[in-house]
């Protein structure tokens, strides 16, 4: 008789475990979610069950009903706010729509129109706050250019997409023009942005996307992969030429342009004796030093009592 008793109860708890699916729990506090319109915490839990049975037809038809209305909700939500004029607010509401539906065409035109409205905000106010430019200013000798923007206003995004997308949102907020090397591979990255310059998010993006930035004209950037050929083929070359302010001797000459190539890893550095000078070619990156634009260079030597040769490298205005 116990016999029977321990198989029914076996059969018992075989048949319980068989109706009841994998991820039911989260299927059922996803409908009361649902239920409470709280489309949100539905997505969640119907993400939690469906990825515990990849298999079940109903948790998957569940999901993908309330991703729409989830994303949908978030994209009502951007448009009211907007309405009111709080762009930034309906550009967060835009994005966590798209991070929910990708594929929502809604959303990703939304965004859009809310990043240029930022922009175009942001261009306003800058026109109205700059100073009138000097007409008797001297024009600047040609340097490489530098990026300046339309709109100097910090910059707060969060994003999750491809690289170009999330650098494109960025030249959209600072009304620059992005382009591309036919090189650069599509590359899904993470950024999050608060309350920086234009100069600093560009450098961020760089570093999650292994990319660096090089300005082709004043609104208008290119992005490269970074790798050692690019940079070589890109990068811009300055050449500078160091005055030594008092008269050395060439052999002090030397120890001062083997000293600079072995601490700025330096490859190309001529002396020139008959000027007491040192020229040097670099990439603008390579320092301030190097590339500052409008200023003079100079190098002082001097010898301390033990004959040991000091070298101080100044740059005067």
């Amino acid at each position: 008789m116990r016999r029977w008793g321990s198989l029914i109860l076996c059969v018992a708890f075989g048949l319980l475990a068989a109706g009841c699916p994998k991820g039911q729990p989260d299927f059922n506090q996803g409908k009361k979610a649902e239920t409470l319109q709280d489309y949100d915490a539905a997505f969640v839990f119907y993400q939690k069950a469906a990825k515990s049975d990849p298999y079940n037809a109903s948790y998957k038809i569940r999901l993908n009903r309330i991703r729409f209305e989830a994303s949908e909700q978030h994209v009502k939500h951007g448009v009211e706010l907007r309405k009111q004029g709080d762009l930034q607010g309906a550009a967060a509401e835009f994005q966590r729509a798209q991070a929910i539906d990708p594929a929502s065409p809604v959303a990703d035109q939304e965004l859009r129109k809310t990043v240029e409205m930022i922009a175009e905000k942001n261009r306003a106010a800058d026109a109205a706050a700059e100073p009138p430019a000097d007409q008797n200013e001297a024009p600047l000798a040609a340097m490489p250019p530098e990026i300046k923007p339309l709109s100097r206003a910090a910059i707060n995004l969060k994003m999750s997409n491809d690289a170009k997308i999330v650098f494109d949102t960025i030249g959209k907020l600072a009304g620059l023009t992005v382009i591309y090397d036919p090189d650069f591979p599509a590359r899904r990255i993470t950024v999050e942005l608060n309350n920086v310059t234009i100069e600093q998010a560009l450098e961020i993006v760089s570093l999650e996307s292994k990319a660096f930035v090089k300005p082709v004209t004043e609104n208008i950037i290119f992005v490269i992969p970074d790798q050692p050929q690019k940079r070589r083929d890109y990068e811009e070359q300055v050449v500078k030429t160091f005055y030594v302010s008092n008269t050395v001797q060439p052999q002090d000459l030397t120890e001062i342009v083997t000293g600079l190539r072995q601490l700025l890893d330096l490859k190309r550095i001529q002396q020139l004796n008959s000027q007491n000078a040192i020229i040097v070619r670099a990439p603008t990156a390579c320092g301030t030093w190097v590339s500052s634009p409008g200023k003079l260079p100079r190098l002082q030597s001097t010898r301390t009592p033990r004959r040991a040769l000091r070298v101080a490298l100044t740059i005067s205005i």
